[in-house]
This record gives structure tokens, sequence and C-alpha cells, in this order.
């Protein structure tokens, strides 16, 4: 069975994994946890604008009620797949979000966009925060391969 502590320790394990290959995903790359529904869905994942209004979102949705983490990288505006697929053991989806990874590193532009000029203040409300991170798009977990 997955938990989502489990989801979020593994986002941020890749997180490191990014930064590793990519020092200067530091300053472009922030990680992010949101939820809603009343704990009906919670998410973690990274995201960095690709351009001045566009992020390009890794995220790990999981759904207590499915008993699954539907793992996906996408661009907000607009709305754009790269990768979607659904996990239902930790193993697999710690195995999907390093797939995933791998998908949101091939669409990383060249010269990362600072977040200091796109995004919040670090200096800000954590809720400020969590009001600006990635809402999930829609999502129908029966149409998402494992």
């Amino acid at each position: 069975m997955i938990v989502f502590d489990e989801v979020e320790r593994i986002v941020m394990e890749q997180h490191g994994s990014l930064l590793t290959r990519h020092p200067g995903s530091a300053g472009a790359c922030r990680v992010y946890t949101n939820s809603g529904g009343e704990g009906v869905w919670l998410s973690a994942g990274i995201y960095t604008f690709v351009a001045s209004t566009t992020r390009l979102v890794l995220e790990a949705l999981y759904l207590e009620g499915f008993n699954a983490c539907i793992v996906r990288v996408f661009t907000e505006i607009p709305l754009k797949f790269f990768y979607e697929r659904k996990a239902t053991t930790p193993q697999a989806c710690a195995a999907r979000v390093s797939e995933a990874l791998g998908a949101f590193q091939m669409q990383l532009p060249n010269d990362l966009l600072s977040l200091i000029e796109h995004d919040a203040s670090e200096g800000w409300h954590r809720r400020i925060f969590e009001a600006l991170a990635p809402i999930p798009p829609p999502v129908n977990v029966a149409n998402i391969s494992e």
C-alpha cells in the first residue's frame, strides 16, 4: 500500500538527484506539496518556469481512494503531457518518479529561468507557496497505464 509520506520522500530524493545532475537547477526548480478535497488528493512535485508564464511540472498525485499514485510531467499553459503513468505499490511509485524525472529533464530549457524573477519570494509565508503550487489537471485513473 502506498502512503503519501513515502511519495513525498521519493520526490525529494529525485529532486536531490536533479540538483546533482544539473547544479544550475538549484535556483530554478522548486519542490512543493499540495492537497485538495479534504484529503481526496495530495501531491508532491517539482516545478520550474520554462517561459515567463509557463511552468514545467513533475507531479506525483496520490489518490488514497484508489490506492494509486499518478505520476505526470506536464506544462500548465498550454496543458501538455510528456509523461503519465500510474503506480499502485511503493516500488512502482519510486520507479515511475525516476522515469518521470528523465522526461522532466528532457523538457528543461538550456537556460533555466530564475525563480526569483518568476515565482514567490523565499521570505513569503508558506501559505502563499501553497496557494501558488501547481494544481493537478483532471485525471481519469482507469485510463492511465501502470
